[in-house]
């Protein structure tokens, strides 16, 4: 496994820089989301997925620094769970993710790119959730003010598969126990 300054090489050179994100550039998002989840006390595995959680791209953001051939470069650099990780964020369709979160008997994704069915142990079902609240609440403060409080009853879902400091940091944005008479987004 590499040290941060080789990782932040790798996504310099592939030009996270040069790519706009919520306002600001790709490189600083996915700095932001990396401190949260460290703030947050996760293992590194975990906060080196925060780094790279968009890599690949995603069914929200497109544009990829990298391609799937990369894949054993990139786990070079950062270690198999966190290159997983990465790669599970990044290819994960998000109605598919969502779809785990009421408790499911088994835990799976469908891949956004070839809408293969990826099965998920619980354990990264809740590092998922750390990098889906972590990339959130990291670009939150930019986005349109009509969606700063878009899946609230999904990011609800997530305490039971959270750390309390996760959990902690969501809540104060969300205020859930504030708002349990409200109904729930469509």
């Amino acid at each position: 496994m590499a040290d941060i300054a080789d990782k932040l090489a790798f996504l310099t050179s592939h030009e996270a820089m040069a790519l706009s994100h919520s306002s600001d550039s790709l490189l600083s998002h996915l700095l932001g989301t990396h401190a949260l989840l460290v703030d947050w006390g996760c293992r590194e595995a975990l906060s080196d997925a925060g780094l790279f959680h968009s890599v690949y791209g995603t069914e929200s953001y497109p544009c990829t620094l990298a391609p799937l051939s990369a894949r054993a470069r990139i786990r070079a650099l950062l270690g198999a769970e966190a290159e997983r990780l990465a790669f599970l964020f990044g290819i994960m369709d998000k109605r598919s993710f969502y779809a785990n979160l009421p408790g499911r008997e088994r835990l799976v994704l469908r891949s956004r790119i070839d809408d293969e069915e990826l099965e998920l142990e619980p354990g990264e079902l809740s590092d998922l959730c750390h990098l889906v609240v972590a990339n959130w609440l990291e670009q939150r403060p930019r986005v349109d003010a009509r969606y700063r409080f878009m899946r609230r009853r999904e990011l609800s879902q997530m305490r039971e598969w959270l750390s309390a400091s996760a959990w902690a940091a969501l809540d104060e944005v969300y205020r859930f126990a504030d708002h349990d008479d409200e109904e729930p987004e469509p």
